[in-house]
């Protein structure tokens, strides 16, 4: 399985930015070589063994800069003083997956707009730093991390309210916020990887009408655009009455043509949704698994469905 262990973030950027435009002047100093050109002329020396902090629950270690400690609050390091962190993030799905949420449309959708992406090798593994401010103090934190072989996996998040069975070659890959990814992790090399994405809303949302309600559901699906239903009608989803469509639509990252299958369903309270996206070439090859999915849907219990109000 091909997958992203890491994701390391500068938050708090407008805050940052304040913080050092704050700061009193100091006399000019002899000039130096540009930051970014020192760094890459002279690489940050791999840190010791015994300067490394283990991340809990991560199998990542991190080399700790004076001014920041270890977080209680996350896995990861922080600093109070200006609410700079860095935080460490297993995501068990393929590369290709994980990759697509911080390519730059991705990211633009979510108002984010990315100044630069640097290679990065870390320890040993190729990966992407991508910057909205330069931090740094903070990329040498990546390039001195490092993996542990007895690295252990976060722990499972709090029980879904439902619940679903995999169906090869679709397998859970992430679990977490009362929601579950599915894919294959042997996806065919250039094409759109599988998705099956089950979970359902956080709050109250009275759907109103449920076919007109389920198309605008699938329309604001921001992986994908021209999307053209080809049928549609009612399904029920497990105990729930749902609607189903399904689609021919554009693969946003790589352009490639998909189909989709889209189930949602409505207790009155919240709704239910279970999607699958699969690259056109593997649709009908995927489409049993994916009725397999959905046909295993079944709520817990009366109690995990009552929404926050």
């Amino acid at each position: 399985m091909t997958w992203l262990r890491i994701v390391l973030s500068l938050l708090c950027v407008v805050a940052v930015a304040a913080a050092v435009s704050a700061e009193p002047k100091k006399a000019a100093a002899p000039a130096k070589p540009p930051v970014a050109e020192a760094a890459k002329s002279a690489p940050a020396p791999a840190p010791a063994a015994d300067a490394l902090h283990p991340i809990s629950g991560t199998g990542v270690s991190l080399a700790v800069p004076p001014g920041f400690n270890a977080s209680t609050d996350f896995p990861g390091i922080g600093r109070a003083a200006d609410l700079s962190s860095v935080m460490v993030t297993a995501l068990d799905v393929p590369l290709a997956i994980a990759s697509d949420a911080f390519s730059p449309d991705a990211m633009a959708r979510r108002d984010i707009a990315i100044e630069s992406t640097t290679p990065l090798v870390v320890d040993g593994r190729q990966t992407t730093n991508l910057e909205a401010q330069h931090r740094d103090a903070l990329l040498h934190v990546l390039e001195g991390a490092r993996w542990s072989e007895g690295g252990k996996p976060a722990a499972a998040p709090a029980a879904l309210s439902f619940q679903v069975k995999e169906a090869a070659p679709l397998r859970i890959v992430r679990s977490g916020a009362d929601s579950i990814v599915l894919s294959d992790p042997q996806a065919v090399k250039g094409h759109v990887p599988p998705l099956v994405a089950v979970g359902v809303s956080q709050a109250h949302v009275d759907v109103g009408d449920l076919p007109t309600f389920a198309k605008t559901r699938l329309d604001e699906t921001v992986s994908i655009h021209d999307i053209t239903v080809e049928t549609q009608g009612p399904r029920t989803l497990g105990s729930l009455e749902g609607y189903q469509i399904a689609a021919t639509a554009v693969d946003a990252e790589s352009q490639r043509a998909v189909r989709v299958q889209q189930i949602l369903a409505s207790d009155g309270a919240r709704y239910y949704l279970v999607q699958g996206i699969f690259d056109a070439e593997d649709a009908k090859q995927l489409a049993p698994a994916f009725e397999a999915v959905a046909s295993s849907f079944a709520l817990r219990n009366s109690s995990a469905t009552s929404p926050p109000r």
